[in-house]
């Protein structure tokens, strides 16, 4: 899917279009990997605004035991 929107800008060099795939994949990887990951393992229920968001976890802070089941994925 990022090819082809950036197929579709139509960058004049091919270092500009590399430097789109790689700014793309670099976005994407943070994305998956820090604010996903953050997100799906935290406990909304002290928060009534964002407990509309469908992901709750079952860790209310960055505490041991959340470094020792959730941080190896980061790594």
């Amino acid at each position: 899917m990022n090819m082809s929107l950036i197929d579709r800008i139509g960058y004049d060099t091919l270092s500009e279009k590399i430097r789109s795939v790689f700014t793309s994949i670099f976005v994407t990887s943070f994305i998956n990997t820090g604010i996903l990951l953050l997100l799906a393992n935290a406990d909304f229920s002290s928060y009534p605004i964002l407990d509309i968001i469908p992901l709750g976890g079952e860790f209310p802070d960055l505490d041991m035991t959340w470094y020792i089941e959730i941080g190896p994925s980061l790594v």
